[in-house]
């Protein structure tokens, strides 16, 4: 016989789902922890790893199976608790939806905020000091720098590897002398249909710094070839990236849903009412 799970078994379940979907989240985009040590792990044995199936590989183990587990077999319907449990059950879960409603309704308006002070990808390019860039966030903005790229093993070709016909990306270290122990805080993202030259002398690059980090990869090969990377490492490409756009299409997306959740919140009581009297009559009068 099957052990039934309780609501409570349940949650926890989700919210461990939950939180090791925000860590694949954050590990994918940092390219760093479980998902970097996966990568490293697989470089080993294939010519060509496939980012997206790697991170939905992870996220199956860490969050798929607490949810296949919470949702497998026979649970508690709503109707077999006890009156008083199912009203206090009721009672967790507006509280749950109101603070997701709220957390939707927060983002929503956050994104919508910063989208009127992003950077424009018409606004004229920041000319940025290789050897004296500062520590604030530079994403999104359009740059210009001049500084060398720093040639031999520092360039790399990687598969992407996200469909059959697989990508090629170049990435190049741009220094201010060229120098290999000076830390790295620029790197040139280059497609393989890409016309520019990859090892040339000293350059005035203008382009866009990329939402993304340095991939796992990429990132080895530096290491591997001596180079000393920053703390903080910028993605420079020639795509254009609009931060207004984006956080705007953010903001409807997320108005949207949060729209949806108060529709929701607000028929809840009626919700909770009706189902509390069909227990009484599922159970009989207590």
């Amino acid at each position: 016989m099957v052990k039934q799970k309780s609501m409570g078994t349940k949650l926890v379940f989700c919210a461990l789902a939950l939180l090791s979907t925000l860590y694949c989240a954050w590990s994918y985009f940092f390219q760093t922890g479980l998902y970097a040590l996966v990568v490293r792990l697989l470089s080993q044995h294939l010519e060509v790893y496939r980012p997206w199936l790697t991170i939905l590989g992870i996220w199956v183990v860490l969050a798929g199976l607490p949810l296949f587990y919470a949702f497998r077999g026979k649970s508690k319907h709503e109707y077999q608790l006890k009156h008083s449990e199912l009203s206090r059950w009721l009672k967790i879960k507006t509280a749950l939806l109101g603070l997701a409603t709220l957390a939707v309704t927060a983002s929503a308006l956050a994104a919508y905020m910063m989208s009127s002070h992003a950077p424009s990808d018409t606004q004229p390019p920041i000319q940025i000091d290789i050897s004296n860039a500062s520590d604030k966030s530079l994403w999104f903005q359009r740059v210009t720098l001049k500084g060398k790229p720093i040639t031999g093993a520092a360039v790399l070709t990687e598969g992407s590897g996200d469909s059959l016909a697989f990508s090629i990306t170049r990435y190049t270290p741009i220094s201010a002398s060229g120098n290999k122990r000076e830390p790295i805080k620029f790197v040139e993202m280059l497609s393989s249909d890409s016309v520019e030259q990859i090892n040339r002398g000293a350059v005035s690059l203008t382009g866009f710094v990329l939402p993304k980090s340095v991939p796992v990869l990429v990132r080895e090969s530096f290491k591997e070839s001596g180079l000393v990377l920053a703390d903080r490492v910028y993605v420079i490409g020639r795509e254009v990236y609009s931060a207004q756009n984006i956080l705007m299409f953010l903001s409807i997306a997320l108005g949207l849903l949060a729209l949806a959740l108060i529709v929701r919140l607000l028929s809840t009581p009626f919700r909770n009412k009706r189902k509390l009297q069909d227990c009484r009559d599922h159970q009989g009068n207590w």
